[in-house]
């Protein structure tokens, strides 16, 4: 009802479907694990299901495939290549299937890393390694994509804000000449045909209106940061 509330009675253009926890959790057991094949064939015939009721959108999943920021003691501008490739080729076995579905990918390209006391910048070393992660998860769905001889776009999401998980102080705006430097440029280089950028303000707004998140967010000056971009 959503969908042609806001589209109309025939929806065109791009559409995302975002199935999160517990899905990614299921999936990261394994290509052969019962969660994993449960997780997937849901997914797979949620995005068969949505094609048929909508035929003239262009449907995909929010964040796939998933890829491992650090590989053992390694990130992505360190590691050997055997592991890299490794890593993908785990990956794609995972969400293969639900790629093979999608009619253009959408991986997740976010800056999380900072210099592990909330500072608003990643260390050099790791604005690399940022860098090399980025072109990879670009790159293994253009070559996914090509292997299968599909003509299937790979926009990434990205994101104007620092994302948990990393150390950066979260959801502080990422200066622009580092955002262009550490992410558009990477997965452009890589092959993307663009990129989709994440601007769900109504999510930032309940996170930072809560008490625990309030304080910080404020003297760090990230309200006044988003109104002024």
């Amino acid at each position: 009802k959503e969908i042609i509330r806001i589209g109309g009675d025939i929806p065109e253009g791009w559409g995302v479907l975002d199935f999160e926890s517990p899905f990614d959790e299921w999936i990261s057991k394994g290509a052969d694990s019962p969660e994993c094949k449960k997780a997937v064939e849901s997914m797979v015939n949620a995005i068969k299901k949505i094609k048929i009721m909508f035929p003239k959108v262009k449907w995909t999943y929010y964040g796939l495939p998933g890829l491992l920021y650090y590989i053992g003691d390694y990130n992505w501008a360190t590691a050997p290549e055997e592991l890299k490739n490794k890593e993908i080729a785990r990956q794609l076995a995972q969400y293969g299937p639900i790629m093979d579905e999608c009619d253009w990918l959408a991986p997740c390209c976010y800056d999380t890393v900072g210099d592990g006391k909330g500072g608003i910048m990643p260390l050099p070393n790791q604005r690399i390694s940022t860098r090399a992660w980025h072109a990879a998860r670009t790159k293994m769905c253009v070559d996914y994509a090509r292997s299968k001889g599909r003509n299937c776009p790979v926009i990434p999401f990205v994101s104007p804000l620092f994302m948990p998980g990393g150390g950066s102080r979260v959801w502080s705006v990422i200066p622009k000449d580092v955002m262009v430097k550490d992410t558009i440029e990477p997965v452009l280089i890589s092959g993307a045909a663009g990129v989709s950028i994440w601007t769900n303000g109504s999510y930032f707004i309940n996170l930072v209106i809560s008490a625990n998140k309030a304080k910080d967010f404020t003297e760090g000056g990230g309200i006044e940061t988003m109104i002024k971009h």
